[in-house]
């Protein structure tokens, strides 16, 4: 799949500005994801982890850079790929680069968007030509880390398995190669056309998300999976698990600090161009908004 250039410009096509796409599933489980997850788990499978079998390897949250580094990974994956169906890279920096970042900081990403299960979101295609909505423990993508270890290296690597030290070892040794692929139902997102299964977005769509708030890149993602108009729904709703996720901080803070959250942004979404207009009534307790072509490029523009 190669990146794809097109751009809409008052419901023309114009074929000056690159593209690619976005899974509609991941754009809407990172927009449930993002946000703070103070648990310590051990990355990988538990068999790798002496005396810990039993350590859990699900988390229920990710940081907004690491998801951001996922959407950059999946747009790598699509213009460089090899015959096997990889993104090999041999230079770690020139991903962090792109993303403001050290190498040591990339690594720990990747260990968060391969190392671990979460609930994905996911739709599944119905017989009747609906979709269904299912929400399963797992990994956002495949990504093996390799490593050219020298001899005084090697004793090391066995003791440092274990929790938190696993994390040291990763984060300071040297990687020779990294080796990305997405999951078999994210693969099957992106090579569909139909754009119910992904979303054609900008090439310019992480360098936006690197300046946005948590709040403000959930919204983006979310939003950006929905149809750009028509869209509204309740606060109680939006809250949810399979939206924004925020029933913990409405159970913490209260209605009243989280719905100025949300709202501040869409805000920040409206001044940044993305929203072309938003409202929230205070009698329905409903949000409503529309979004325009500046990142998201979905075929509604051209009706």
């Amino acid at each position: 799949m190669k990146n794809i250039t097109v751009r809409w410009e008052n419901n023309v096509l114009k074929n000056d500005e690159k593209m690619h796409r976005q899974a509609r599933g991941y754009l809407k489980t990172v927009a449930s994801l993002v946000g703070r997850d103070t648990r310590e788990v051990i990355p990988f499978d538990s068999h790798t982890c002496k005396d810990y079998n039993d350590s859990p390897t699900i988390k229920e949250a990710i940081s907004k850079m690491a998801a951001v580094a996922g959407n950059y990974l999946f747009q790598l994956w699509q213009s460089q790929k090899d015959s096997q169906g990889r993104l090999v890279i041999n230079n770690l920096s020139t991903v962090a680069d792109h993303l403001g970042i050290k190498p040591q900081r990339l690594k720990l990403y990747l260990v968060c968007l391969g190392g671990y299960e979460y609930p994905v979101i996911k739709f599944v295609r119905l017989a009747n030509n609906k979709n269904r909505l299912t929400i399963s423990h797992e990994k956002l993508c495949y990504i093996e880390l390799n490593f050219n270890l020298k001899d005084d290296e090697i004793e090391a690597v066995d003791d440092l398995k274990i929790g938190t030290r696993y994390l040291y070892f990763i984060k300071y040794l040297r990687v020779s190669t990294v080796m990305f692929k997405p999951t078999d139902s994210t693969l099957k997102q992106l090579e569909r056309k139909r754009l119910g299964n992904n979303v054609l977005v900008s090439d310019s769509f992480v360098a936006f998300c690197l300046e946005l708030s948590d709040i403000a890149y959930k919204l983006l993602c979310y939003t950006g999976s929905n149809r750009p108009m028509g869209n509204k729904i309740s606060f109680s709703k939006l809250v949810r698990e399979i939206h924004l996720n925020l029933e913990r901080q409405l159970k913490q803070q209260g209605k009243p600090r989280v719905l100025e959250s949300i709202k501040k942004g869409f805000e920040e979404l409206s001044k940044k161009g993305h929203i072309k207009h938003w409202n929230y009534d205070d009698r329905k307790d409903e949000f409503t908004w529309e979004y325009t072509n500046q990142v998201f490029k979905h075929s509604d523009f051209t009706k």
